[in-house]
């Protein structure tokens, strides 16, 4: 009951039910696929200073993707021998993530009414399903 009620505080306000999909509307597609982009922008081993924006920007983008795999990991946790919808690499970097986003974003336009959520998990799901031991 208590990891029911753990989920459904995690899950619930994400999302609502509406023509048989989900619908994730806190941060739209265009937006997370817009400030990740800031990752091909922005050389942190450059000798100038970065764009002001692009480091906010960036700075939005890792903290979504921390907390959509920070998610992932306390669900795991739950319950370990649920089917998960991606499997990121233990030694995974944000930037590496945040590219992918970007790109399954840019090559999947006809998602983007889904939102930011959805756009990233198909993302992570696409580059990095888990392998059925």
């Amino acid at each position: 009951m208590k990891k029911a009620l753990i989920l459904l505080l995690f899950v619930a306000p994400l999302c609502a039910q509406q023509d048989n999909a989900i619908y994730f509307a806190r941060t739209s597609a265009e937006t997370i696929i817009s400030k990740c982009s800031a990752v091909n922008r922005v050389d942190i081993s450059a000798n100038s200073l970065p764009v002001s924006k692009d480091v906010s920007d960036l700075l939005f983008c890792y903290g979504y993707i921390d907390g959509i795999s920070d998610s992932a990991s306390i669900l795991k946790a739950i319950n370990p021998s649920a089917a998960f919808l991606f499997c990121l690499p233990n030694q995974s970097q944000q930037s590496q993530l945040a590219k992918v986003i970007v790109n399954y974003g840019n090559a999947h336009p006809e998602e983007w009414h889904y939102g930011g959520v959805w756009i990233s998990i198909a993302a992570f799901n696409h580059a990095f399903p888990c392998i059925a031991n």
